[in-house]
Parts: C-alpha cells; sequence; structure tokens
C-alpha cells in the first residue's frame, strides 16, 4: 500500500506539471492488481490518476490508501477476527470483506473454529478411555498401568500488543514422554 501512495504522489506531480505518466498508471494498475488479490477493494479515481482505496465493494469509509496509506491490521476479540486500521495508533475497524485470500482466510479460520472444537473433545474423550484401559492393566515390570496421555489443557498466551505480561513454562522430562 505504501508503493500505491507513492505512485499517487507522482501521479499528482505530473499532472500538476503536464507530464505524461504511462510509466506510473502501468505500476499503479499492477500494484492494484496485487492488492485486489489480497482484499476486496473499491477506489474513486482523481484527474491526475492518482486513486483512493476502499477496503469492501463501495468507496465509502475510511481511505486505505490515498496520498498515505493506512496500515492494516489484525485483532483477535474472543474467537473473532476483525480487520482494523492502524492497529497501534487510532484503531479503527475496518469492513469486513467479501473477497480476496485475506477474506478467505479469515472465513478459513471462522470455519475451523467449530471443527476446533469437535476434535477437541473427540481427542479428550478418546484419550480418556485409553487412560482407563492402561490404568486396569499392568506394564511389563509388573507395575501398575498408567495415563499414557496427559489430558491437561494448555492456556493460550496473549497477544504481543497487549500491555500485560504472561508467561509459559513447559517442562518436559525422559518420564512424561
Amino acid at each position: 500500500s505504501d508503493q500505491i501512495a507513492d505512485v499517487n504522489s507522482g501521479l499528482d506531480r505530473r499532472f500538476a506539471n503536464s507530464q505524461p505518466a504511462s510509466d506510473l498508471l502501468d505500476q499503479r494498475d499492477l500494484l492494484l492488481g496485487n492488492l485486489s488479490d489480497l482484499v476486496e477493494i473499491s477506489l474513486t479515481t482523481a484527474p491526475s490518476g492518482s486513486v483512493t482505496v476502499y477496503l469492501g465493494n463501495s468507496p465509502t469509509g475510511m481511505p486505505l490508501i490515498n496520498s498515505k496509506s493506512r496500515m492494516l491490521g489484525i485483532e483477535k476479540i474472543a474467537d473473532k477476527i476483525n480487520l482494523i486500521f492502524d492497529p497501534y495508533t487510532s484503531r479503527v475497524t475496518a469492513p469486513r470483506l467479501d473477497g480476496g485470500v485475506l477474506s478467505g482466510l479469515i472465513d478459513l479460520g471462522d470455519q475451523f473454529l467449530g471443527l476446533r472444537d469437535i476434535v477437541d473433545s473427540l481427542s479428550l474423550g478418546m484419550s480418556t478411555s485409553v487412560n482407563q484401559l492402561h490404568f486396569q492393566g499392568i506394564d511389563m515390570n509388573s507395575l501398575p498401568g498408567g495415563a499414557l496421555f496427559s489430558t491437561e489443557t494448555l492456556t493460550a498466551s496473549a497477544a504481543p500488543t497487549n500491555s500485560g505480561s504472561a508467561v509459559l513454562t513447559i517442562d518436559v522430562t525422559k518420564d512424561s514422554i
């Protein structure tokens, strides 16, 4: 997006000086094509050929790119992923996307949340059942059987942009493998 903003500045300068800008228009079109593969965009075009780029299918709201570009970030609240403009400063929520690779990845993540819960439940049930069978038997040293699987849960750590602090400790010993 910074490259498109730079091309916009060049187009505005050339237009003001009545200079041809075919090379910059070609570069702009290539960059817009690459961006539109990633996210759904709409745009408005100035007489100079410079563009204002918006996320989504309507050229409204806060622009992603005009004379400057905005940083686009991701914010996860609970199990929902949101796109946000300027994640380190103003943190304005961007519109939900309907197209592009990024939209597909966000949708895929949303779909996997339900699948993750099903797999978690299935794996907990299987590991509990196997552990119960192991407790009923003995090992090759004639000692009572123990748990084959550990069913303790892991705790997720916070995002690096959070102001809190988190510590994660994992101890792996020969006996726990």
